[in-house]
């Protein structure tokens, strides 16, 4: 039996970037990671890390599934994976059972199918960066 790694990404709503989560607090709310290109100096720590709170849209914390698509890309909750050959859509999400893939149909969930043959998917973005992916095609 593996061990599957717990990591985390986190969406910067108002800088607009996905950032590596270095570490979590979540008896304070906050979150840490390495100090996006651009992000302003009174916000970066010494050692070059920025913290800010989690829970809310504006930085959404997401985590990684364990599992990689057909390229050895890592799947991660909020990505957007398209099912070769199909080209079917779906986004990532965790629901009550865990990690599932979700059907597009016009920017709403429909279907909701476990995360497997993750073998014939392909991330082709995310959900906060790439929401025109979410549109029926």
């Amino acid at each position: 039996m593996t061990n599957r790694i717990i990591k985390f990404r986190a969406w910067l709503e108002k800088s607009k970037q996905m950032v590596e989560v270095s570490d979590i607090h979540f008896d304070t709310g906050l979150a840490g990671a390495k100090a996006p290109e651009g992000t302003e100096l009174h916000l970066v720590d010494k050692l070059g890390y920025i913290s800010f709170p989690f829970g809310e849209r504006a930085n959404s914390l997401t985590q990684f599934t364990g599992l990689t698509d057909k390229n050895g890309v890592e799947i991660y909750e909020g990505d957007v994976v398209e099912e070769k050959p199909t080209l079917k859509r779906w986004y990532v999400d965790f629901y009550s059972y865990g990690f599932c893939k979700r059907d597009i149909i016009g920017g709403d969930a429909g279907n909701i199918k476990n995360l497997s043959n993750y073998d014939v998917l392909e991330v082709i973005g995310n959900i906060y960066q790439d929401s025109h992916l979410l549109e029926k095609k």
